[in-house]
């Protein structure tokens, strides 16, 4: 199987570039070049201007009736104009005319997998999206932005020193294996002419909500961001056992739009998530598949290892790409829903106060890290490898202005937010990139400053997303969670 490098991908640089083959020249700004895959969004007047990269929809019910009747209309009628449609890159110019307040409000209601450049008298800006889904890497001293690590190195020029460290669940701080490269986390942009990062977010207090009204309100998100996704786009939902997995099942069954659902079949820790899934499709109507990864067809290639440094599953990209056949199609997840309830709780996690220090914070992923990970730590060296990490950690603490936070977010819960999903998952979809674009219907701060002013203890219940299952689908729930068996023993007469 031949595979391109950077799929979906893009680069800014300061200077002239030589970059990758495919790329082509970007919108609005000078050295800009992105890959033919990758969406694009623009809108310029004056000075200012917004640069949209990936999927980006509204999930305000304010606009969104009228973006999708306009939308609608095109859809059916190709021959049919709009000249007030209201793009995303349109919607936030205008507001970035306003001021970067009215735009960074603006921008708390959108939701995808973007990054997006914004252009005004003092430079250019960028930022990812809510929980950094579509990754922005920079050059450690300035003059190189780009979608991924190596790609940043390649701009660079000169060999690439990547550094041997163990690491799980993404690499520590905001380092990444690359000595000259680093990762943009979640609510902070970097300002490229000023070689800095900045925090933008948040802005405020946190509103305390009940869960019932966070149920309803991530409802309307969530449900109008797939409806406006699907206009666009076929529509494929990664299915498991779990309770995330059902919160978007059920969302999406409420919305009405076709779709359809996968599952990975990765062996016997696998079996109880392809069963369920299966009979959820039954329950619910929708056309189901079990793809089966396979070791053996991973593809031989450069284009993996270039791409991204974190291996979570290269055995199923072949399959993938199989099943889905160069449609255009998007697979909906539901990871981010941990943002939502509360991730670092319990037993070890318990011991561990509250996460404001390097050491802290070292502490915390350290305790996170599989069995696995563990062993490879022990084998570089424990001290060894806390001076370093604990090293990183400070890094990420000071460049993100992490604890700028306090008083409005747990720590933990930014924690994660800002590093494990960042650091980690987002690494992950580098990998989907290769067969399929990712979309998740609840990746906005709109979404996750609803979550986050519910209670604690009711975060930790999860009391949100199962009354948001039981309004939009309650015979989801026929099935259990994560049952420890399906089907079911049946019970002794």
């Amino acid at each position: 199987m031949s595979l391109r490098p950077y799929p979906r991908g893009f680069v800014l640089s300061h200077r002239a570039i030589h970059p990758p083959e495919q790329f082509v020249s970007g919108p609005l700004l000078d050295n800009f070049f992105i890959d033919p895959a990758c969406s694009v969004d623009a809108a310029s007047e004056g000075d200012h201007a917004v640069i949209v990269l990936g999927t980006c929809v509204d999930t305000g019910p304010e606009t969104a009736n009228a973006t999708w009747l306009d939308r609608l209309l095109r859809r059916n009628r190709p021959n049919h104009e709009s000249k007030t449609e209201q793009t995303p890159a349109r919607h936030l110019l205008s507001a970035l005319c306003q001021g970067e307040e009215t735009f960074f409000v603006a921008l708390d209601g959108y939701c995808g997998r973007h990054a997006i450049l914004f252009r005004t008298k003092t430079g250019i800006r960028i930022l990812t999206d809510a929980t950094g889904m579509r990754t922005v890497f920079y050059a450690a001293d300035g003059g190189v932005v780009a979608s991924h690590a190596r790609l940043v190195e390649e701009m660079l020029g000169g060999k690439p020193e990547k550094e041997r460290l163990p690491f799980g669940y993404g690499f520590p701080g905001n380092r990444t294996p690359y000595s000259r490269t680093r990762l943009l986390t979640p609510n902070t942009l970097y300002d490229f002419a000023a070689c800095k990062v900045e925090r933008f977010w948040p802005r405020g207090p946190v509103k305390t909500r009940t869960a019932s009204e966070a149920a309803h309100a991530v409802t309307v998100y969530g449900a109008t961001a797939l409806k406006n996704i699907a206009l666009s786009h076929r529509i494929a939902l990664s299915i498991t056992a779990g309770l995330d997995s059902r919160t978007t099942l059920a969302l999406t069954v409420h919305t009405g739009i076709p779709f359809e659902g996968y599952t990975y079949d990765r062996g016997p820790k696998t079996g109880i998530d392809c069963a369920v899934a299966r009979e959820l499709s039954k329950i619910a109507g929708f056309q189901h598949h079990v793809v089966k990864a396979d070791k053996s067809s991973i593809p031989d290639s450069q284009a993996l290892s270039t791409t991204t440094y974190y291996n979570h599953h290269f055995e199923v990209i072949a399959p993938m790409r199989e099943h889905f056949a160069g449609t255009d199609t998007l697979t909906v997840t539901a990871n981010l829903l941990e943002i939502g309830r509360f991730f670092y709780k319990g037993g070890k996690y318990d011991l561990i106060g509250s996460v404001e220090t390097m050491d802290s914070m070292y502490e915390l992923y350290l305790s996170a890290l599989s069995p696995l990970a563990r062993e490879r730590v022990e084998e570089y060296g424990v001290e060894r490898y806390k001076t370093v990490a604990t090293e990183y950690f400070a890094d990420f603490l000071e460049t993100s202005r992490f604890n700028q936070a306090r008083g409005i977010l747990n720590p933990k819960d930014q924690f994660y937010w800002e590093h494990r999903m960042s650091a980690w998952h987002a690494m992950i979809l580098l990998e989907r990139d290769f067969y399929a674009d990712c979309f998740i219907p609840f990746n906005s701060r709109r979404v996750f400053e609803t979550l986050l002013g519910v209670p604690e203890r009711e975060r930790k219940s999860a009391k949100a997303f199962k009354l948001l299952i039981k309004a939009c689908a309650p015979q989801l729930l026929e099935i259990p969670i994560n049952p420890k068996e399906w089907p079911l023993a049946k019970s002794a007469s």
